[in-house]
């Protein structure tokens, strides 16, 4: 392999890499964790629809400018999942 090759496939895994990877507040969020946070945000949506509806749920993914959890910039999903148990645990 000549430079150049092994250059391009150093390029093409780290574009890879970071296509797992997302920037929250200079921490780098894994992929793996990315989807603990899903699962979690995803859940207590579910659970805050199912007591207050969707108009509600929906408030809180556009307090940050987000219209569900794709949307949403990793640097929320902390708020996002302890307003979400706000709700459901108001009761």
């Amino acid at each position: 392999m000549n430079k150049s090759t092994v250059s391009d496939f150093r390029s093409v895994k780290q574009t890879k890499i970071d296509k797992y990877r997302q920037t929250n507040g200079g921490e780098t969020v894994t992929h793996s964790d990315r989807e603990m946070w899903r699962i979690n945000i995803e859940n207590d949506a579910d659970q805050a629809c199912s007591i207050y509806g969707a108009a509600a749920v929906d408030s809180v993914f556009q307090r940050y400018d987000a219209t569900c959890f794709d949307d949403l910039s990793p640097s929320y999903y902390e708020e996002v999942f302890g307003d979400l148990e706000l709700m459901i645990y108001d009761n």
